[in-house]
């Protein structure tokens, strides 16, 4: 059996978050996100949080996040690279159901 698509070649399905996922997916659940104060990582933190999850956003600028803190929603100033923060951050919470890299990390030569 085929099945013919609507979209041509090119264009974006007229679809959305809200077509795709089940409201309240999420819900009950934690998501910690590195990388997660902008780019995908703050883009990835806003999805898990409007489908449900108590989202932890760090990254290395809090302050210029596009993410408000409020109910469901922390964001962190945090280096990923420094294993003790990392710790400290991770061991105030209660449990972590998933857990999203997107930090991005570069080395000096």
């Amino acid at each position: 059996m085929s099945t013919r698509s609507s979209v041509k070649s090119g264009q974006t399905p007229n679809t959305s978050v809200d077509d795709t996922f089940k409201p309240g997916l999420f819900a009950g659940q934690t998501v910690f996100v590195t990388g997660g104060t902008s780019g995908i990582g703050a883009a990835t933190a806003s999805l898990f949080h409007r489908l449900g999850a108590t989202v932890v956003a760090a990254g290395l600028s809090a302050v210029d996040a596009p993410l408000v803190a409020g109910d469901r929603l922390t964001v962190l100033e945090l280096n990923v690279t420094h294993e003790t923060a990392m710790r400290r951050a991770i061991e105030g919470l209660p449990r972590i159901d998933h857990l999203v890299l997107c930090a991005g990390i570069s080395r000096g030569s």
